[in-house]
């Protein structure tokens, strides 16, 4: 390739058609020799030869575009004399992820509809309950403007994650969609958020977003503000529930051009604000809602429960990223903002509630300190090296001529662990497994993986779950679909 063919070229960076060739995990270099584009691949001691040179060239142009060339040539390896066989080299142009900016933008649209019904989604939805139920007792002009709110509350939320995302990738950083459920820290603050919002919906106190009162009071409270926020926890905790049709248009996404990523995201943002958006704009959706009443006390105490669920699931996260000891840790400080919080219901003195919220300040700072700082006991180490996912294990097994599934998973991921749960685990697919002599690899992505977010990356994914099939002597992978039924895996298998 000559300067000519492309030109104002910023970074370049080549994916093995072979697995286990080389570490993606360290950076590549590349720079314009006397025969065109050179480049240097980083590869581990141990690492299988290459027995092909073909795989995929993507070039970072001048403005951020992406173009990607697909590579064939003949490989020329040279021994120890210096002898080496004659090559040639073809390549084809093509776009990245060969997906359209259109289908991309409907995927996130329709992905984003869907992600209203996931699990990990599905418990915020009780931050809502009350502005669903109150819409026909507001104006048209305040239910507009709530939607509107809430829907710039998830974008807002979204373009921060991105921007993060692109920012650290930019800097090195091997990580993908869903990262912020990585950092202990983050989850850490989550739980207490998550905590107070429960407390205050079951009326131990009120915070001043939106929420609190009830009936007739309630209705004419809540505002843009509560709109917002409810906006933001659901993007937040959204991330890693990626809906089937939203996988494949984020990792596109997110190689794409400044303008692409902004539709992409923003559809995404739409898509999931849209049953909101109904509400606010069509009246007759609105007037479908019951009429408020006293009962909505009652409700708004109750719809705490899922979000003690959600805390709950956040604190299994952090449980298993870290271990039982910053566990007990993390507790140690919910339980100082909750004695906090009762502490400043015991009488209405400026003392009493200047002492409270410093408490709660105190278990707060205690939390952000991440007192837990090296005592990490994450659930890798506490697995065996075989059965663990690693490019030398793969390399290893299918030297052997052994057939190979690997699955990339993450704690966090709920449409992970009902594969897991319905498919993966059954008997029946483990009596295949068994049948066919198939060693199956786990790589685990709760904490950051420079090395699984490679693989994640090559097969234009950015984030988990991802189900690969090595047979025995096949040169690629067997990609299975994000939504695992026992009849994918059997056709992969055979």
């Amino acid at each position: 390739m000559d300067k000519n063919d492309v030109s104002g070229i910023t970074d370049a960076v080549f994916f093995s058609g072979q697995e286990g060739v080389l570490n993606y995990a360290t950076p590549q270099s590349w720079s314009w020799g006397e025969k065109g584009l050179v480049l240097t691949l980083p590869r581990d001691a141990g690492a299988l030869s290459p027995k092909a040179a073909d795989g995929l060239l993507f070039l970072t142009t001048e403005g951020g575009g992406t173009t990607a060339y697909k590579l064939d040539p003949m490989l020329k390896i040279s021994d120890e004399n210096g002898r080496h066989t004659s090559a040639t080299e073809t390549s084809t142009l093509l776009t990245t992820e060969g997906m359209p900016v259109w289908r991309a933008a409907l995927f996130a649209l329709l992905g984003g509809l869907i992600l209203n019904l996931m699990p990990c989604v599905f418990p915020i939805l009780s931050l809502k309950a009350f502005s669903f139920i109150s819409a026909n007792y507001k104006t048209e002009a305040k239910r507009r403007f709530e939607g509107i709110a809430y829907t710039f509350g998830i974008w807002v939320s979204f373009m921060a994650i991105v921007a993060v995302l692109l920012a650290l990738r930019a800097g090195g950083a091997a990580i993908g969609w869903g990262f912020q459920l990585q950092e202990p820290l983050f989850v850490a603050l989550m739980v207490l958020l998550m905590t107070f919002v429960a407390l205050s919906l079951s009326g131990l106190f009120d915070i001043r977003l939106g929420f609190e009162g009830a009936g007739q009071g309630f209705a004419s409270r809540e505002g843009a503000q509560g709109a917002f926020f409810k906006g933001v926890l659901a993007a937040l905790v959204a991330t890693p529930c990626t809906a089937p049709l939203m996988a494949p248009a984020i990792g596109f996404a997110l190689t794409q051009p400044i303008v692409t990523v902004f539709t992409v995201f923003s559809l995404l943002a739409i898509g999931m604000a849209l049953p909101f958006l109904a509400l606010s704009f069509i009246p007759a959706v609105a007037k479908m809602m019951p009429k408020p009443g006293a009962w909505m006390e009652k409700m708004k105490e109750a719809l705490a429960f899922p979000m003690y669920l959600t805390a709950a699931w956040l604190l299994y996260i952090f449980d298993r990223q870290l271990g039982a000891v910053a566990t007990f840790l993390l507790l140690v400080g919910l339980i100082i903002c909750i004695f906090g919080v009762w502490l400043s219901k015991q009488g209405q003195g400026r003392v009493l509630k200047v002492i409270s919220l410093l408490i709660i300040v105190g278990g707060i700072t205690f939390v952000a300190s991440k007192p837990w700082a090296g005592l990490l006991e994450t659930g890798d180490q506490a697995m065996e090296a075989e059965g663990v996912y690693s490019a030398e294990n793969l390399a290893a097994l299918r030297a052997e001529g052994k057939p190979v599934f690997v699955y990339f998973t993450a704690d966090w991921c709920i449409t992970c662990k009902v594969n897991e749960k319905v498919v993966l685990m059954t008997d029946d697919i483990q009596g295949l497994f068994a049948e066919k002599n198939i060693t199956v690899l786990k790589g685990d992505w709760t904490n950051r993986n420079a090395e699984i977010a490679g693989v994640l990356a090559r097969y234009g994914r950015a984030g988990v779950p991802l189900y690969l099939y090595y047979a025995p002597g096949a040169a690629e992978a067997v990609l299975l679909p994000e939504i695992l039924t026992p009849g994918a895996v059997r056709d992969a298998v055979s």
